[in-house]
């Protein structure tokens, strides 16, 4: 015969919010510690992310290296719904953003020497927390009853002798009043090694050369789908290419300027010396991280004291700070951005006291070939270049973080009424500073000039610019190598900063700065233009 049994407690992890469906079935999987020790991974992120419920992150340290803002941050993403979908939580209770504009928490900063276990909720989430849970619930719970002393290092690297990860961490834990308290610090660092592009291979080959899938970009047939097109190069190369009326001049590798550009070596065009030229292009995989180096200082707290069934008291907090470095390769800047209104056309003629003169830095061949093609009575050209001489695109950012949570529960009437009430604070402070970016309006304002005919200078075109020491002109279609078409030894950097509470988006300009040329700076501008294109930093956005 049957005999009812009492039923076992049941926990509900997450929130505390009368709701059907805390009592409906819903698929929970929990991580525990054991799986979290064995994997050996510096960042949760890299635990869950073994869970197939968890899709591609929108940030982590493996996307990261093209992002102007979130370099490093490391997100989950439950079932590809996004980020801003999909709760993060700390023992039930919110945690601040740490990417500006989102609500996504930064796995950075939660210790792992600190978790229990890690609950995911995929399924009805949404009924009880809102729409930013849809895609489900991430509830990171801490240790509670940890009493001792626990040190801890590791080091390693990849097969390849790169992404030289290292860990150290101390837990500290102790139980009083006869188990009824607890208190537990943590303090750690880590710090994750870069890993390039150009340093690993694939089933295709090496990855130091740019290539693509010859089926969807070459010849349209499913059938060469997997095969690999080597070189698939940038068009944006630093020597530049410019197009003028129905001809396309660039700079051979022979440093002569050439009527025909091909990025890959495949048009059939002829150097100056009757040598096959190209590829013309520029690759990129040379300069391109697979993963972005980031570096951790963490610390965390918790304490709780139960003075009676009903009334416990607990506090806990974190304060991280989080070291991201990222390099890129130089930006690509076609003449679309003088004023994508007008087409991208930059004239080459300019109008000054009634008097039309000639841009004297564009060659003979291009300004002959060039027409009027906005019907302003003035020819103008189009142009693209990667601008080796600002150097390589380079981010640094620092964010700190700083959360903390106390309050009270307890359960009162045989169990059979239980609270909690609590408060949480939190901010995220971010400082960035980007440099190989530049001033756009500045610079397209450098491009036009011409050659006083009273002095024998070469001036800017905007007489309020020709009056400025610090704002005089420059070339975009001189003699330049493929390598280095260097025009003068000193480069311009445009630098911006940020420091601000989440999620204002806010960005404060300092001065450019010249240095002397380095090996990733293959091409310069004169220190005339430096100061003309960089008087104060509006960056234009990252682009491939």
């Amino acid at each position: 015969m049957l005999q009812k049994q009492p039923a076992g407690e049941i926990v509900v992890t997450g929130s505390r919010i009368a709701s059907p469906s805390a009592t409906a079935a819903s698929p929970l999987q929990s991580v525990g510690i054991a799986q979290i020790q064995q994997a050996g991974a510096i960042n949760v992120q890299d635990v869950l992310l073994q869970n197939p419920a968890f899709g591609t992150p929108g940030v982590s340290r493996t996307n990261s290296s093209f992002a102007t803002q979130g370099a490093g941050v490391a997100t989950v993403n439950l079932r590809n719904l996004g980020e801003d979908r999909t709760l993060v939580l700390v023992n039930g209770r919110r945690f601040v953003s740490g990417l500006p504009g989102s609500s996504a928490v930064d796995l950075n900063v939660i210790p792992t020497q600190f978790l229990e276990r890690v609950d995911v909720l995929t399924g009805g989430a949404s009924a009880v927390y809102g729409s930013d849970a849809v895609a489900g619930v991430v509830n990171m719970i801490y240790k509670t009853k940890f009493d001792g002393i626990q040190l801890d290092g590791q080091v390693g690297m990849s097969q390849y002798g790169d992404g030289f990860d290292r860990q150290v961490n101390a837990l500290v834990g102790k139980n009083f009043a006869d188990g009824r308290g607890n208190i537990m610090l943590f303090g750690g660092y880590s710090k994750q090694g870069t890993v390039l592009k150009r340093d690993r291979y694939t089933e295709a080959g090496s990855s130091a050369v740019d290539s693509t899938s010859r089926g969807a970009y070459v010849t349209d047939n499913d059938a060469d789908l997997f095969t690999p097109e080597r070189p698939y190069l940038s068009g944006f190369a630093p020597q530049g290419r410019y197009y003028a009326g129905d001809s396309t001049f660039t700079y051979g590798q022979d440093g002569a300027l050439r009527n025909c550009a091909s990025a890959n070596g495949t048009a059939g065009c002829v150097n100056a010396d009757g040598t096959v030229a190209g590829p013309d292009g520029f690759n990129r995989s040379d300069f391109r991280y697979l993963a972005v180096p980031v570096e951790r200082y963490v610390t965390a707290g918790r304490a709780n004291f139960e003075v009676s069934r009903a009334f416990n008291l607990f506090v806990e907090g974190n304060y991280a700070k989080t070291k991201v470095s990222t390099v890129i390769e130089a930006f690509p800047l076609d003449s679309t951005f003088s004023n994508p209104r007008n087409s991208g056309q930059i004239p080459i003629q300019t109008v000054v006291g009634g008097v039309t003169y000639r841009n004297p830095y564009v060659p003979d061949a291009i300004f002959n070939a060039a027409t009027d093609t906005d019907n302003d009575g003035l020819r103008d050209i189009y142009f693209d270049r990667r601008l080796a001489d600002f150097g390589p695109r380079t981010s640094r950012v620092s964010r700190d973080l700083f959360r903390i949570a106390g309050g009270a529960n307890g359960k009162f009437l045989d169990d059979r009424f239980n609270y909690e009430v609590y408060g949480v604070y939190g901010q995220t402070k971010e400082d960035q500073v980007g440099t190989g970016q530049f001033n756009t309006a500045n610079f397209f304002q450098a491009l036009n000039s011409y050659r006083d005919p009273a002095t024998g200078q070469i001036v800017c075109a905007d007489p309020l610019r020709a009056q400025q020491a610090a704002s005089q002109p420059i070339s975009m279609a001189q003699a330049r190598s493929h390598r280095r078409p260097a025009i003068s030894p000193c480069r311009p950097r445009s630098a911006r900063r940020s420091r601000r509470p989440l999620p204002a988006v806010t960005y404060r300009a300092s001065s450019s700065r010249c240095s002397a040329p380095t090996r990733s700076a293959s091409a310069s501008v004169p220190n005339t233009a430096a100061r003309a294109a960089a008087t104060t930093s509006i960056c234009s956005p990252s682009r491939a």
